[in-house]
This record gives C-alpha cells, structure tokens and sequence, in this order.
C-alpha cells in the first residue's frame, strides 16, 4: 500500500514536471535556435551588402575621377580650337596637336595611370590630320558597336562596357587593341558635336576593389547579361535586375546595382553554409535549455525521494502512534531538499521570465516596424499603368527622348517613396507630386492640369513624406473622364498653429451618398476605407498630435481632401503608439 502511494506520488510529480516545465523548455529552445538561425541569415546578408556597397563607392569613385577628366578635356581650349578652327593652316594643326594637345591628354593620362587608362580623340573634321598618339578620324568608329550604343543612347557622355580601346581598322599601336572597359565624351562647340574622346579603364584596375581574397564568397561584375569580372570559375545564374537578395537553390545572390556606370555587382553566398553555420551558433543554445531541463528533473525526482522518504518515516511513526505505541516522536523535518528544490523553480521561473520580457521587447519593435512601414506602402497601380504605358511606347514607335523622360520621372518617384525617413520637406514633396503628374500626363496625353498656392508656405517644413501624391492619384484614377481635361488645386495654409492642404480636382464629382461612409463620427477618415487614404491616416495618426486627420467634402462640380497637421508629433508620436 505504502509502496504504490510512493510510486504514484513520484509517477504525479514527475508528469506534472514533464508537462509543465520539460516541454514548454523544448519547445523554448527550438524556437532559441531556430531565432537564431534566422540572425545568422539576415546578419550575414547585411555583412555582405555592406561589403558590396563599400566596393561600389570604390569603382564609382574611380568612373567619377574618369568622367571629372573627360570633361576637363571636353572644355579645353586648345582641343576645341584644334578641332573646331577651320581657319587653322595644317602646319598650326600639327603644332598645336604635337605641342599642346599632346601635353594635355599626356597629364590627363598620368592621372589614369594607376588604373591603366589610355586616352584617344577622335575628331568629326577631316582637315584634323591623324596622329599615332593623340587624334584618329570619327569614320573610324562607324562600325564599332560600343560607339553606336553610345550614338543611340543620345547622351553626351556614357560608359559602353568592355571593348577594344582603338578601332579594328587601324594599326597604329597594336599593343593598344586590347579589351578595356571604355567610356566615350562628346566635344562640342555649340550645339554642334566636333569629336569625341574615348577612354579605356584596364577592367583588373577599375574593379580592383572587388578583386579581394573573400573565401566565403564569389563576386562578379555584369553589364547586360554578360560577365565582366569575376573572383571564382562559377557560372552566374540569371538572376532579376532590381531584386537585391534572390537564391538560387543552395547559390545565394547580392545585387548592388552601379547605375552610373550601367553595370551590377554580385556577390555569390553558399545558402546551406549560411544555414548550417547558424545552427551550429543556436545549437548551444538548444543544449543548454535541455540539459538544464534533464538535469532539473534529476534533481527534483532526487529531492522529491528524499521527501517520500520522509514521508513514509512518518506514515511509519503514525501506524506506532495507532497501534498505541505514544512515547515515539515525529522525526524532525528537514528543509535542505525542499529549500533546494524551491531554489530550483526560482532559478527556473527566473529564466522562463528573462526569455519572456525578451519576447515582449521582440514583439514592441516587430510591432514599430510594422507602423513605421506604413510609409513604404504605395499603391502599385500607377506603376503598372506606367509600366504598360512605357511597353505600348515602345512598341508603336513614341520618340526615344519622351520614353526616357517617362523612364527617369518613373525612377524619380520610386527612389523618393523608398527613402527610409518618414519625413521629408515641403521642396521634395511638391518636386515628387509634379514629377508624378508629368508622368501622369505623359500617360493621358496632357490632359491633366495642376495648380498650387503654396505662397505662404515654408519651403524647407518638414511634412510626412508621400503625402499628396497618393491623392493625385485617387483623382486621376476615380475623377477623370474622356470628355474633358482635369485640373487639380494645391493649396496650403497655417491655421492656429497647424499646417493645412488641401486637394481639389474638378473631375467625376463624388457621390455625396459615400463621404459619410469614409468619414467617422468626428467627420476624419476611418481605418480600412481605401489604401490610399487610409495609409496617410494612418501615418498622420501615428506621426501627429491629436487634432490631425483628413476630411472630404464636395461642393460645386470640386471633390476638396483637406489635411490637417498638428505639431508635436513626430518621433514622440511613434513612441507613444508602440507604448499603447
């Protein structure tokens, strides 16, 4: 009897240890680990984008040095008189062009020296006579694919990627028809183009930067598809343009676009390294939960023994007392086990606490990050609609030039909606909102016309960035109708201490039947009611004062979104949200 009253006690204690304390440190401890994989992972991606960004500013330090030099030559005077002097007799030509043109890409060269750079003029003027070390005819460079890139790009200055420094159909100085990385410069005089300088960059010393004994790593340089440079005998699968991290299976791949010079640089990862590296960083963590959940259950099943043991001397001395045997007295009970195994849960409990207030700090800051990323929300509608726009232009024909026009102002706007400041001035936002409805108009052929009143304004006010374009856009898209043109107004004001905007469009008026449906009791914007709107309300909420909000209202053919911002916000806004 007494025997399975033990066993069963110690068969109870041990389960409710099991349940209440082994597996949920399990679980913990998986979860340890697996947060800690996910560390590793993200900490060495941001290692190595930081790594690609310091090699970057490295190559666009040296293409800036390049393009500074080529428009110190553009501007000289003496190849300008050289190459636009019609007057000049061939005896001064030659003068000038052993004398003073010589001396002059002579130094630019010297500065190219340690990237192994040559430097050649090409004149459009026959009566420039051809120099074996200085001057070659444009004729030339009429079959050379790099240079007709550089014709069809229509810019004035570019870099066409890796070709030979001279043309195929000369043979001055063999030891110069080599593949360089090249860059070409217009030289005018007026609006008329009378030469060219060609500059070729040893592609080893351009990217000398990316040449580094990384270990872990593989890096390449691609222009269009086609590898440049790389440091391992890999093959570079094709990955997408724009996307900065992509896997390919167990191939991990940083991209770190140099736009400038109109190439990528890729950093190749082994992913399952990555991964197995991580879990041998979390798995001490693992162990140790475990082994101190195995080794608290030996000690509570030792200190639960000691007091069974106790317990049965008693139930022993009881049955005496009982059979009438009164001169035996209860042992005196001992308190080092329980002590201990107090001390035991409180260590414990102390643990299981510290990893608590650990998962709450996590989810405060996972909780910031979800508000604060309201600002990077954008409506993708009018990037696809630019998008399709941009595909119909090219396929019907429309003009270069207005297709690059489309093609920056597009870029302008995304570069501007991705800014990690939530603020930004009254100057940048206006410039953004203009570049949107230039956009705009380019895709609805002018038919949107937009007005602003800003005269009382502070040019330099910081404002919530992405503020007026997503309401541009709700005009365009829900006010505009074929028959006629729109017009937008922007206006703005102070009033009692608060900045005011207001967007009015004359287009498809609102239906007077739905404002009441957008607004809440106090006449501002609920929560949910279009992404647009309810993004900037939500923003607004979060980095403003109480008072703030937007309200709508129609009158007389005009839709009017009027923004209230009250000061005292900010920072201290965000700060009290996540404290709620």
């Amino acid at each position: 009897m007494r025997a399975k009253r033990r066993s069963g006690l110690m068969r109870n204690a041990l389960k409710l240890f099991v349940f209440a304390i082994l597996i949920p440190s399990a679980m913990l401890s998986v979860w340890l680990c697996t947060s800690t994989v996910q560390y590793h992972y993200a900490q060495t991606v941001e290692d190595g984008e930081a790594m690609l960004r310091v090699m970057r500013d490295s190559v666009l330090t040296n293409a800036s040095l390049v393009e500074n030099l080529m428009d110190l030559i553009a501007y000289d005077g003496d190849i300008l008189r050289l190459l636009s002097d019609s007057g000049m007799s061939d005896y001064d030509r030659i003068v000038t062009q052993i004398y003073d043109v010589r001396e002059t890409l002579g130094l630019a060269q010297s500065y190219l020296k340690e990237l192994d750079g040559s430097i050649i003029l090409f004149a459009e003027s026959g009566d420039v006579p051809e120099s074996f070390w200085s001057v070659l005819h444009m004729e030339r460079l009429e079959d050379a694919e790099d240079f007709l890139r550089f014709e069809q790009s229509g810019e004035i200055s570019e870099w066409v990627g890796v070709a030979q420094l001279r043309p195929e159909n000369t043979v001055i100085w063999e030891e110069d028809r080599r593949l360089m990385y090249c860059y070409y410069r217009g030289v005018y005089d007026g609006p008329r183009r009378i030469g060219a300088i060609k500059c070729g960059l040893s592609a080893s010393q351009l990217f000398s930067a990316v040449l580094v004994n990384e270990e872990d790593a593989a890096l390449y340089v691609v222009q269009d598809g086609e590898t440049i440079l790389q440091t391992s005998d890999g093959i570079l699968p094709e990955y997408k343009p724009g996307a900065p991290v992509q896997r390919f299976g167990k191939r991990l791949l940083l991209v770190c676009p140099m736009a400038s010079i109109g190439a990528d640089l890729v950093m190749e990862l082994d992913y399952g390294a990555i991964l197995s590296r991580g879990l041998l960083n979390g798995l001490p963590q693992l162990l140790i939960v475990l082994l101190s959940s195995v080794f608290l259950l030996w000690v509570v099943r030792r200190y639960l023994r000691a007091i069974q043991v106790r317990l049965d001397e008693a139930v022993v001395i009881g049955e005496r007392v009982k059979d009438g045997q009164t001169d035996i007295a209860f042992p005196e009970p001992g308190n080092d086990e329980i002590s201990l195994l107090v001390e035991s849960f409180n260590a414990l409990l102390g643990r299981l606490q510290e990893q608590a207030n650990e998962k709450i700090a996590y989810e405060r800051t996972k909780r910031r990050i979800l508000q604060l990323a309201l600002q990077y929300q954008m409506n993708p509608h009018f990037l696809f609609n630019t998008l399709n726009w941009i595909q119909m232009s090219i396929e019907t024909g429309v003009e270069q030039e207005k297709l690059s026009d489309g093609i920056v102002l597009l870029g302008k706007l995304l570069r501007y909606n991705l800014n990690s400041d939530a603020y930004s001035i009254l100057r940048d936002e206006i410039e953004s909102t203009e570049n949107y409805i230039r956009l705009m108009n380019m895709c609805k052929r002018n038919t949107i016309r937009f007005e602003q009143d800003l005269r009382d304004m502070d040019a330099e006010e910081r404002i919530i960035r992405f503020l007026f374009q997503p309401l541009c856009e709700n005009a365009i898209q829900h006010g505009m109708t074929p028959q006629r043109p729109l017009t937008i107004r922007l206006r703005g004001w102070r009033e009692r201490g608060a900045l005011c905007f207001s967007i009015e469009n004359d287009g498809r008026p609102i239906d007077p039947s739905l404002i009441p449906q957008l607004l809440d009791s106090h006449g501002t914007i609920q929560s949910g009611r279009g992404v647009g709107l309810s993004n900037i309300a939500a923003r607004i909420d979060l980095l403003y004062a109480k008072g703030s909000g937007i309200t709508i209202s129609a009158k007389d053919g005009w839709t009017c979104v009027q923004l209230r911002l009250c000061s005292n916000g900010g920072d201290e806004g965000a700060a009290a949200l996540i404290d709620r």
